[in-house]
């Protein structure tokens, strides 16, 4: 009966590549590890997505745009619109079918002069939509854009 004995620079190379398997395999883990708590509290930004949302919230308000970022608080919206109840004249309310106009708003041109990026509450959101591409909303807000 014949034993294979290893010599020690078998055993030291066999070390060797153990310890730098489990080196890299420490540090795969270590960058999931601070990827997952960087998602986790909302310091990895997601790519603007190209589908439009509507989001929904508890004050009757609808706002149409793109979802940014999303972390455990809030929903981050560019591309932002809105719909506005136009006011009625005397002459339209005497009308009994007379019905609210609404116009589509894009959000900056108002007084106080906002940018394009709205960061919402998660507590007042109901829900939120994705629209589609044959949606109105989307048509006009492709119009209104431009072609952009």
């Amino acid at each position: 009966m014949a034993f294979k004995f290893f010599s020690s620079e078998d055993k030291t190379k066999k070390w060797l590549t153990g310890t730098i398997g489990l080196i890299i395999c420490l540090l795969i883990i270590a960058g999931l590890i601070f990827l997952l708590s960087q998602i986790k509290i909302g310091l990895v930004w997601k790519k603007p997505t190209p589908k439009w949302q509507a989001i929904f919230l508890d004050n009757n308000q609808a706002y149409f745009g793109r979802i940014i970022k999303e972390t455990k608080n809030y929903v981050i919206l560019q591309d932002i619109y809105y719909l506005q109840i136009q006011q009625l004249t005397n002459e339209t309310e005497k009308k009994e079918e007379a019905k609210p106009q609404l116009s589509l708003v894009r959000l900056g041109d108002e007084i106080h002069g906002p940018e394009d990026e709205m960061k919402i509450n998660r507590d007042h959101i109901l829900f939120i939509e994705q629209l589609r591409a044959d949606s109105p909303i989307v048509q006009k807000i492709g119009e209104m854009m431009g072609g952009r």
